[in-house]
């Protein structure tokens, strides 16, 4: 099983820090190419301006191609396995490139990206370039176990 990082917001637009910001229901992707998610796969969201972790879902369709929605006509139907702990994301310190550099010097042998080695000044950098980053399965479980803890 995959599991893909996702930046919700954009560097312009951040997502607002309230309750019902984001529709956990189904996520929708830019029209730059098509994501590599499938039904199955994990996705663990978190808000570009903050970099805090929103919540983590499971595919529960491959990715859909909707022509009416020209910005953003790629979409996957979810399911939110932290539906308490995403009403309230942003009251937690869970910050993605603290939490990158602490996996890291806890695990210093393991990747944080599924396909190519970094370290956690790198990571950071490359988060925002990307619409679906492939995460290191240790690394995702323990970003899913830091939500679940709260």
């Amino acid at each position: 099983m995959a599991h893909f990082l996702l930046p919700m917001g954009t560097k312009t637009e951040a997502l607002p820090e309230q309750e019902g910001a984001l529709d956990t229901k189904r996520i929708r992707f830019a029209k730059d190419r098509k994501p590599k998610m499938r039904e199955g796969h994990i996705l663990i969201l978190f808000a570009t301006g903050s970099q805090k972790l929103i919540t983590y879902l499971s595919a529960m369709s491959n990715v859909q191609h909707d022509p009416d929605n020209e910005q953003y006509p790629w979409f996957v139907n979810t399911k939110d396995w932290a539906p308490e702990y995403s009403k309230r994301w942003w009251t937690f310190d869970n910050i993605l490139g603290t939490l990158a550099a602490e996996h890291l010097a806890s695990n210093p042998a393991n990747k944080l990206s599924a396909t190519k080695p970094m370290d956690a000044a790198s990571f950071a950098t490359s988060i925002y370039g990307k619409s679906n980053l492939e995460l290191n399965t240790d690394f995702a479980y323990s970003l899913i176990n830091k939500m679940k803890a709260r």
